[in-house]
């Protein structure tokens, strides 16, 4: 079943009308079902990991930087995500907070945590090092 299927199928049980076209009609019912169909698959798509639609993506260190934007198309980690990098022997672990940045009873070796739309790293990712991601 397509989308404009179910669109033209839930029409039908609603009002009884069914438009010809969903998608680019500029019946005012028309663009509503379209609109709800495009909201619906939003939310699908955010709340489940679906493996064709994850991206891998390369960070390299310059020794210095703590904090890499994220790529324009980011839009959440999938859940479980691994930091896998270059020079560490295991994958960077998670910091639970920002918080942690901050305590040093929390500093870990290469912690790393998501702050809006920037990767922050405890330390400067090492000069010419890689960290690899899927989102």
């Amino acid at each position: 079943m397509t989308v404009a299927t179910a669109c033209k199928t839930a029409a039908l049980r609603l009002t009884g009308d069914v438009p010809s076209v969903i998608f680019g009609n500029q019946e005012k019912y028309a663009r509503e079902l379209a609109d709800l169909a495009n909201e619906s698959a939003r939310a699908i798509a955010g709340a489940h990991d679906w493996r064709a639609l994850h991206v891998q993506h390369t960070l390299t260190g310059d020794g210095l930087a703590k904090d890499f934007s994220l790529p324009d198309d980011f839009d959440r980690l999938p859940l479980g995500v691994q930091m896998q990098s270059s020079w560490y022997s295991d994958c960077l672990p998670r910091l639970s907070s920002l918080n942690d940045l901050l305590d040093p009873d929390v500093v870990t070796q290469w912690g790393w945590i998501l702050s809006g739309r920037t990767l922050r790293f405890e330390r400067p990712i090492p000069s010419g090092a890689t960290v690899k991601f899927y989102y």
